[in-house]
């Protein structure tokens, strides 16, 4: 490794490990617990005012999963105390003890209100789960996490077509509507929840090697190998009727940057070389396609492209957080240097544009010309410190054992260090290669097509 990168990696590890001391972490510590009500603060306005709101699933459990994370990362017992104090919460007031799994929203006291069982919200209380039982492994937890997942494979699997079906009804049968969301399609699969699928089973998979669930991890890589990725645009398909035909024609950047590295890190859990090599493959070509397409000049990330081929030119928080991930988790696959630079360009963009020098935390999303929406909460069901606390916590491990593993193997870097476009550290390929291997760079027919897309 370079001089010039070695540098490039402290200085890059040295402003995200600021970012996560002196803002991030202080505002979920001050803000997270509401004296005036019970349980944890559901909604909070840019500008820090409270509001009771009802109380979502996904908010709680990404919640335990940030505590636990930092937990593991810190080993300080406030962030335990934290992760405890969650998990009590989520146990008493969201689990259906009648019928099993969890409700999808509470009042603002804390009754249920919405009962339906979203596969999106029962896959990231596995995922919080999983973490919670590295910091805290009591039996009980690990335990809770195996009945949620039978629960997915006794009335969610689709057994004739494979994945998972989007929305059930309290009693676990099938409901009428499947959308996530106001803004999503109402079709019976989506890209979206399963990539937390096999988010949520990659931790799961770390603590509890079972055959069933490695068997179920392997089929999600196959279903975005081989359903997924099969758009006619060359992107991921964003929604899906039950045998896997695309019903959409959209294009979401987020979503693909997360992918790149999430099913590396799936393929890497299994602990099968073939497998990992093939999904590194595939998240370098999301990478290349990402970064070809939706990156700007500003160094931030485009948001999407709509349904009707729009470029929205919007900066989300998220989507930041996971290209950050993304683009260094494609540097290390390629030695490339356009994804470090990517990397750097991204946090870059989120020290200037996203982060809030005012109050605290990152603005919702900005626009082309930088200006933030003020209007849109700091917490809310959907504005949580998952993605940006990660994706700090990702980068400094990445950049820590990349700097262990240069420090071990001084000697071999500075004698046989491989020259651009040949084999990085650990002999993979770079993106050139791939390109090569499909037979196409992937870029000019790929334009075309979302030009008309």
């Amino acid at each position: 490794m370079e001089i010039e990168t070695l540098e490039k990696l402290k200085k890059l590890r040295q402003k995200v490990s600021c970012e996560l001391e002196t803002n991030l972490v202080p505002f979920w510590l001050m803000h997270v617990k509401n004296d005036g009500e019970k349980g944890f603060t559901s909604w909070m306005s840019n500008d820090l005012v409270r509001t009771q709101a009802p109380k979502g699933l996904v908010l709680h459990a990404r919640l335990l999963w940030t505590f636990s994370s930092l937990y593991g990362f810190k080993r300080d017992m406030k962030y335990l105390k934290l992760a405890q104090e969650c998990y009590v919460y989520l146990r008493t007031h969201f689990l259906d003890h009648e019928f099993g799994g969890a409700y999808w929203q509470l009042s603002a006291t804390g009754q249920p209100e919405d009962t339906r069982k979203k596969t999106y919200g029962q896959v990231f209380l596995i995922y919080a789960l999983s973490e919670y039982y590295k910091c805290h492994p009591a039996p009980s937890v690990l335990e809770e996490c195996k009945t949620l997942f039978m629960h997915l494979e006794q009335h969610v699997f689709d057994k004739t077509h494979l994945g998972y079906y989007e929305v059930c009804k309290r009693d676990w049968t099938l409901a009428d509507h499947q959308r996530l969301s106001d803004k999503d399609m109402d079709e019976r699969k989506s890209m979206n929840t399963h990539l937390h699928v096999l988010e949520a089973f990659t931790n799961l998979y770390s603590i509890w090697h079972d055959d069933l669930l490695k068997s179920r991890l392997t089929m999600l890589l196959e279903i975005f190998s081989e359903k997924i990725a099969q758009s006619p645009h060359g992107h991921l398909g964003l929604f899906f009727d039950d045998t896997w035909g695309v019903r959409s024609r959209g294009i979401s950047f987020g979503h693909e940057i997360e992918a790149s590295w999430l099913i590396c890190e799936a393929a890497k859990v299994l602990g099968d070389s073939e497998l990992l090599a093939r999904f590194e493959f595939m998240g370098g070509m999301l990478a290349e396609r990402v970064h070809t397409k939706g990156l700007d000049t500003s160094g931030g990330l485009n948001y999407e492209i709509t349904e009707q081929g729009r470029l929205d030119t919007d900066k989300h928080f998220w989507v930041q957080a996971e290209a950050a991930v993304g683009f260094l988790n494609a540097w290390e696959m390629t030695c490339q240097d356009e994804y470090l630079e990517a990397a750097e360009a991204i946090w870059g963009f989120i020290d200037t544009n996203l982060v809030d020098k005012q109050y605290g935390e990152w603005f919702w999303k900005v626009d082309a010309d930088g200006v933030p929406d003020a209007d849109e909460p700091k917490i809310s069901d959907w504005k949580s410190p998952y993605h940006n606390v990660r994706a700090c916590l990702e980068t400094i491990h990445r950049i820590d054992t990349l700097l262990a593993r240069h420090d071990q193997r001084r000697e071999t870097f500075t004698s046989e260090a491989p020259s651009r476009g040949g084999l990085n550290s650990v002999g993979k390929p770079p993106i050139g290669a791939y390109k090569k291997l499909m037979g196409k760079s992937g870029t000019e027919s790929d334009a075309a097509t979302v030009q008309n897309s």
